[in-house]
């Protein structure tokens, strides 16, 4: 008996969040119907597939219309717009994650009305540019937004900065300067704030220190 799991499909339940484990003969698609079910079911309120990706927008189906998620992870997985959109309402969520996905700007309008309470949104290495960003001030709730290797410029920062929630922010390899940075300076609540590989000086990012120590500046 102790071998069977050897020859079986295997998930990790821990604390209401399933896994994927690796080895498995059963695909990622048909592994994520089984969590999607068991989420519908209300036996866990979290789905990650960071580590064994979906196949597309299709795979996404079981998952729709979910009550009591609170906790999506879609990285590395081709979603686009219309995926996205097909899982419709799930107020409950709280925590969305999208990296290395298709999603486009046209994304955000939806995400904003079908996942109102969002605390935390990774969009990293994305097509989102600050086109979008003024409807992601709409998600009155976030506190951690990462938005690595994205189109987001000066621009976008200006939006951000109206997040009044936002404790954390991650803008790594953007194309934001010191004008960006200088907008984000006036966000009280702000914790902890990364622009590796920007184009913020260091005479900029002193001043920011300066006005802000209380803040983590990761550049």
């Amino acid at each position: 008996m102790r071998h069977l799991w050897h020859t079986r499909s295997v998930r990790f339940i821990l604390s209401g969040l399933i896994a994927f484990t690796t080895g498995c003969s059963r695909s990622n698609d048909q592994q994520f119907a089984d969590v999607a079910q068991m989420a519908k079911d209300g036996k866990t309120n979290v789905v990650d597939v960071r580590e064994k990706p979906i196949s597309g927008d299709e795979a996404l189906a079981p998952l729709r219309n979910t009550v009591g998620l609170r906790k999506l992870n879609l990285d590395n997985s081709p979603v686009t717009d219309e995926g996205l959109q097909s899982l419709g309402p799930m107020p409950e969520l709280r925590d969305l994650s999208l990296s290395r996905t298709l999603i486009t700007d046209a994304a955000i309008p939806m995400i904003v009305q079908q996942f109102p309470g969002l605390e935390h949104l990774r969009l990293d290495r994305t097509a989102i540019s600050d086109k979008s960003l003024e409807e992601i001030v709409k998600l009155s709730s976030l506190k951690d937004l990462s938005l690595f290797r994205t189109r987001v410029s000066d621009t976008g920062c200006t939006h951000i900065a109206k997040l009044s929630a936002l404790k954390k922010i991650s803008l790594d390899q953007t194309s934001i300067t010191d004008a960006g940075l200088k907008s984000l300076q006036t966000m009280k609540q702000l914790e902890s704030l990364s622009v590796w590989k920007t184009q913020v000086t260091d005479e900029a990012a002193e001043e920011f220190a300066k006005e802000r120590p209380t803040v983590k500046l990761n550049r």
